[in-house]
């Protein structure tokens, strides 16, 4: 445990520090002025709360379920979430008495849920036996470390892939106009909702497949691997229908009294279509890459993230939206076939790693 938060600390200063320099980050993107400053200074604020969720929190979410103490976390998580939605509901319009706060609200409250959640969770986490004693403070030796960053620091850089093609497929779509840069967040929303089921699956196999892989077990492993993609591919089946049966009916959740332009719900229609055909690739692309991770291998996927998410997400992506004048269409036309690559590419590395003899 001791040397998971200091690696996790290790990771939070170079984050804090970019995240840090977001105005210039932002001047240098080319974005308009207002959104460099207002956007800066909604990070800022959240930059507040990076340290309980990055370094506590996170390594708590990771440690949690392989100690079978994942309870905590079903009784932690929905209250964080309930409690975020109902502190920037009152912060961002001034309800319940709270000052209205407007967009800053919203990032205040996320803030202040980061931290009172991470101390309820921290606190329930003292009072469970077997969760405490890994808790203690301790001396680890410097080889712990050493293979934790041999393990850790390849997923890291093959999950910053990933988040830095959403991240920057976000600012293209800012450039395009506000229509787009709507239609981008409604979707990614959705999306984003959605894919924690996947994630879930994804790391539960991620479990399974390392504790029959410690066990000497493979084909146990491999049958857990091959559960937890049928699970992920039945739940990404279900919410492609959704995606591209009722897309009108999801928009209209997020719209109440002021609706979208014509132009924005257009194109979050056909954005929500988009994603509900990338739903598959990207379900069994989380499993297989859980799975892969259960064998000890990540330095592999870790390349296979960076050539997919890198040249075909932002590449391609970022072509078709600018050279072929596809405009946000492009962008996630291109993040869906560098998932659906990278499905693809975890598919025949898994096979290679847990079916070969």
């Amino acid at each position: 445990m001791s040397a998971t938060v200091t690696l996790a600390f290790l990771v939070f200063i170079p984050c804090f520090t970019l995240l840090w320099c977001t105005h210039g980050l932002f001047a240098l993107l080319g974005e308009p002025t207002a959104v460099i400053s207002e956007g800066g200074h909604f990070v800022r604020i959240l930059l507040s709360a990076l340290f309980p969720n990055l370094v506590l929190l996170g390594v708590l979410r990771v440690i949690l379920p392989s100690l079978g103490a994942a309870t905590l976390l079903s009784w932690t998580m929905p209250l964080m979430a309930i409690a975020n939605g109902l502190t920037n509901a009152g912060l961002i319009h001034g309800l319940f008495g709270l000052p209205r706060m407007g967009l800053f609200g919203s990032a205040t409250a996320s803030a202040l849920t980061g931290w009172t959640v991470t101390l309820i969770l921290l606190a329930l986490s003292l009072c469970h036996p077997r969760v405490r004693h890994v808790l203690k403070p301790q001396l680890f030796p410097r080889h712990v470390l050493g293979r934790l960053i041999s393990l850790g620091f390849p997923m890291m850089m093959g999950a910053a892939a990933e988040i830095l093609m959403f991240q920057i497929t976000a600012l293209r779509a800012g450039q395009l106009g506000t229509n787009s840069l709507a239609a981008h967040q409604v979707a990614i929303n959705v999306t984003a909702l959605l894919f924690m089921v996947s994630l879930a699956f994804g790391q539960a196999t991620n479990m399974r497949v390392a504790y029959w892989r410690g066990a000497g077990q493979r084909s146990q492993a491999r049958r857990a691997t091959l559960i937890g993609l049928a699970l992920v591919m039945t739940w990404s089946l279900l919410t492609s229908i959704l995606l591209l049966m009722w897309p009108e009916k999801i928009i209209g959740l997020y719209f109440r009294s002021t609706p979208p332009t014509p132009e924005a719900l257009a194109l979050m229609s056909v954005l929500l279509k988009i994603a509900g055909v990338y739903q598959i690739v990207d379900g069994t692309q989380t499993v297989c890459n859980g799975a892969l991770r259960g064998c000890g291998d990540t330095f592999t996927p870790m390349l296979i993230a960076f050539g997919c998410f890198g040249f075909i997400g932002v590449g391609f992506g970022g072509w078709l939206a600018f050279q072929n004048h596809m405009g946000v269409e492009g962008l996630w036309i291109g993040m869906a076939s560098a998932l659906a690559a990278t499905s693809l590419g975890f598919a025949v590395r898994l096979r290679r790693v847990l079916w070969s003899d």
